[in-house]
């Protein structure tokens, strides 16, 4: 029997996304967090685009946000907001952004605090163009908004499929000490299962963690 850990789905989200924020918020490593957490949205929006499109654009981002992520407090942050506050951190690990530069209706800046009650805190007294948000809270509203997102993407079944083939070709890794020729065996099936139903030719891919490192081979 395959482990769950080797499953596709499992071993994209929960191993190779949702544990690396945890892991670096366990740590205090928070802005580091912060960057996982917008590029485990993008992972979710690539997920969630239609099946025409090979590429992400901002509105995928934006969508995905305002559908699944959600504070328990009052104060929300929209779709906008954290596509501002992604790009700010990813290209220069700062708040601002075009979209808060910009002179018509600019968002808010999002300001981080570790933890905090409530969630999402905002003062217009204070600053009509700032908010802050808890890390952790944020990193807990993806993590449920993204399985609430992969439980909805299985029970349709055409959203499935789509689904599938896009995580299968993502990077998934492995401890080479308990790989087995089973879990090989089993992810190139799963593989070959979607290539095959669109006619394709190129090999599949498998990938190994080993030590921290990952190794990418050519399974023919």
């Amino acid at each position: 029997m395959t482990s769950l850990s080797n499953e596709p789905v499992y071993n994209v989200v929960q191993n190779g996304i949702i544990r690396g924020i945890k892991v670096a918020i366990e740590n205090e490593c928070f802005g580091s967090a912060v960057i996982l957490i917008y590029s485990g949205i993008d992972t979710m929006a690539y997920i969630a685009m239609p099946e025409n499109r090979t590429e992400v654009k901002s509105e995928d981002f934006i969508s995905w946000v305002d559908r699944y992520i959600k504070f328990k407090c009052n104060e929300q942050v929209t779709g906008e907001e954290l596509w501002g506050a992604r790009c700010g951190m990813l290209h220069s690990f700062g708040p601002e952004s075009s979209k808060s530069r910009r002179k018509e209706n600019p968002v808010r800046l999002i300001g981080y605090t570790d933890h905090s009650i409530p969630e999402v805190r905002y003062d217009p007294s204070i600053s009509t163009s700032l908010v802050m948000v808890s890390i952790k809270a944020l990193a807990e509203s993806f993590v449920e908004g993204a399985n609430k997102f992969i439980v909805c993407e299985y029970a349709n079944v055409e959203r499935r499929e789509i689904a599938m083939e896009r995580l299968l070709k993502w990077l998934m890794y492995f401890r080479l000490a308990v790989l087995s020729k089973e879990t090989v065996t089993h992810i190139m099936r799963t593989r070959a299962k979607f290539e095959n139903k669109k006619g394709g030719s190129k090999p599949a891919l498998c990938y190994f963690c080993f030590r921290n490192l990952f190794i990418g081979r050519d399974v023919r």
